[in-house]
């Protein structure tokens, strides 16, 4: 069996005592570090996207000292609040891997890009998300191989609806990535991120998964950043020797 923690949307600051939207981000991601301390067996952490709220340098740093506490691998990947040019820079000082495929106990991880620059602001990214030719064609290949049992895919933006004000916000070609997946039988799970909103949903025997943001959880029957109090939390996927899938939600007190 491999054990997998999913983390998302961190939206760390520069400053260990800024707050955003009323919550402070490294008191819930340090919190949430100790929670996962306590969990055994874990094969591997994945990092589902915006880990920094702006992008920032010493954010990521951060974010990498807090994580220090844990001895397993732990994986990140690009969020549209994340700049693609500061996760370079910061590479070579952080132990956070940004591997986009690997292997665990026979499972495959894939991890992909999704994020938009904004071409109206080149400082800045799209909300919404797309996998462009070159990254489907990248999945393509990575599943075609024939060295694993079963395959995670992970990426930012939602590739499924939550049928709330956030759906504004989704993978644009949503369909053509569901088509490809399930194109392979080894495809088990599917997490992403950015919806900030706690989800499982089971579409032709793959696990799509969004698991309850480590930041600030929105309201799905709100109104738009209306927000919903003590939901920031993780999720536990387990996938046991019959590639069966499980998934718990766990939620920070």
């Amino acid at each position: 069996m491999i054990k997998i923690v999913q983390i998302t949307d961190i939206h760390m600051l520069s400053n260990e005592e800024s707050d955003i939207y009323g919550i402070n981000p490294y008191s819930l991601l340090n919190k949430l570090i100790e929670s996962i301390k306590l969990i055994e067996d874990v094969d591997c952490i994945i990092i589902t996207g915006d880990i920094a709220n702006r992008g920032e340098y010493d954010a990521y740093i951060i974010v990498n000292n807090l994580f220090s506490k844990l001895n397993f691998p732990i994986y990140w990947l690009q969020g549209n609040h994340d700049l693609s040019e500061v996760m370079l820079q910061v590479s070579n000082k952080v132990t956070i891997l940004s591997d986009k495929s690997f292997i665990i106990k026979n499972t495959k991880f894939i991890l992909l890009q999704s994020v938009m620059r904004d071409e109206g602001d080149l400082s800045s990214n799209k909300a919404r998300g797309y996998l462009f030719d070159y990254e489907m064609s990248f999945l393509k290949r990575e599943l075609d191989e024939n060295n694993f049992e079963n395959c995670v895919v992970a990426l930012h933006h939602p590739p499924v609806l939550s049928n709330s004000w956030a759906d504004r916000r989704i993978l644009d070609n949503r369909l053509e990535f569901i088509d490809l997946l399930e194109q392979y039988q080894k495809v088990k799970v599917v997490l992403y991120g950015h919806q900030h909103i706690a989800q499982h949903t089971k579409i032709n025997d793959i696990n799509y998964i969004s698991s309850p943001p480590t930041s600030f959880h929105y309201d799905p029957n709100g109104e738009r950043f209306s927000l919903l109090k003590d939901k920031q939390g993780f999720g536990i996927i387990s996938i046991d020797k019959h590639s069966n899938t499980q998934c718990e939600f766990i939620y920070i007190e």
